[in-house]
């Protein structure tokens, strides 16, 4: 039992601290924690870091790399277990999948209590994790989600107890807006209206259908600009695409973009292509700053996304009523400004992210007051 005494010394093990949404929600959660119940570390395994860092970094929250290209997974099992030992953590929190892994299976070896979460979409309980999961889940203490249809798949593809799975939905940080710049005036054409992407240019996140849209609006008059803020390794695809279809003058890519409210302030429209999401925090980002969001129907989006009240959902790779959608937002500025103020009030009632912080204490506090000396089925 851990010394109720002191502040609990918590580890969160995550694969990197790129630039991804996972990893930057989890920087803005963790340096929210109160500080006089947690002490917080994060360890990453592979060598890969970004602005997520530095966020910690500036937050008080100390990052250790534990992992080398000269090792195994037995090595770098063994260098996690032993780290673990030798500073005497309460909990082990594994923020993503391959971190149930690397994470989850030293602190089972230590006897320390341990969080398991990170499931990335529905698509994650079809693959080979899915088998480590079962392994792992008779010893877990607790069990992380950030949506109802993740914990119902977890449920039912896992064995996991539904009372041991808490549902932590994502969080994110009320910007103070200007209303003028959100509600710009367009024509029928869609003249001085921006419509923005944001995500991994991976196939995943679909972003050609995202180009697509973009060509069917151009080529039927809609001139509208359109932003793309990320990167991949569908970049070259993407740029050809561009290209090859003389789009240069109307589609900008960003690469990354580490100042993100800069660019939700030059967009007007949202638009989402993933065919498989959890909860994707870019919808509650732009939700946030009042701006209307478009979004193929990649996960339960009943608690966050209502279609026709803060935006639209169409089916998956449906680029004809992608299109349809897009061009209704980009003509009618009062369903713009509509849906624009419904999604803040979505986001400020469920999604604030002092309410998330608030959630994963009582997860934390929760697995701390458990033993670890039983199995759990």
């Amino acid at each position: 039992m851990v010394d109720k005494n002191r502040p609990y010394k918590v580890l969160v093990v995550c694969s990197n601290l790129g630039v991804g949404g996972a990893e930057v929600q989890l920087a803005k959660i963790l340096v929210g924690l109160d500080r006089e119940k947690f002490i917080v570390s994060v360890a990453y395994f592979m060598p890969i870091v970004d602005f997520p860092q530095a966020i910690l970094c500036r937050g008080g929250v100390k990052t250790i790399f534990l992992g080398s290209e000269k090792w195994n997974k037995f090595k770098c099992l063994y260098e996690v277990a032993k780290f673990i030992k030798k500073e005497g953590f309460d909990i082990v929190h594994c923020w993503l999948h391959t971190a149930n892994f690397y994470g989850g299976f030293p602190a089972l070896m230590n006897r320390v209590p341990v969080v398991f979460g990170g499931l990335q979409g529905n698509v994650e309980l079809c693959r080979p994790w899915d088998f480590v999961y079962r392994l792992l889940n008779f010893r877990f203490t607790s069990w992380i989600v950030n949506s109802q249809e993740l914990k119902n798949n977890l449920k039912k593809n896992s064995g996991v107890n539904g009372n041991e799975i808490s549902i932590v939905r994502n969080g994110v940080e009320l910007p103070i807006l200007t209303q003028e710049k959100h509600y710009k005036h367009s024509n029928e054409h869609g003249n001085s209206l921006t419509v923005g992407f944001a995500g991994r240019l991976h196939q995943i996140k679909n972003p050609l259908l995202f180009l697509h849209m973009a060509k069917t609006l151009l080529d039927g008059g809609i001139f509208a600009k359109f932003l793309v803020a990320g990167d991949g390794p569908m970049m070259e695809q993407v740029k050809k695409f561009v290209e090859e279809n003389c789009l240069q003058d109307h589609v900008s890519l960003l690469g990354i973009v580490k100042e993100m409210e800069v660019f939700y302030r030059k967009i007007d429209i949202l638009v989402l292509t993933s065919d498989s999401e959890s909860c994707p925090n870019v919808l509650l980002e732009a939700m946030s700053y009042q701006i209307p969001v478009v979004s193929t129907r990649c996960t339960d989006m009943s608690s966050f996304l209502m279609d026709g009240k803060n935006g639209f959902v169409v089916d998956r790779g449906d680029v004809k009523n992608l299109v349809y959608r897009v061009k209704m937002l980009l003509i009618d500025g009062n369903i713009r400004k509509k849906m624009g103020k419904f999604g803040r009030v979505v986001v400020e009632e469920k999604f604030n992210l002092k309410n998330t912080v608030s959630e994963l204490e009582n997860v934390y506090l929760a697995a701390c007051s458990k033993k670890l000396s039983r199995g759990r089925r």
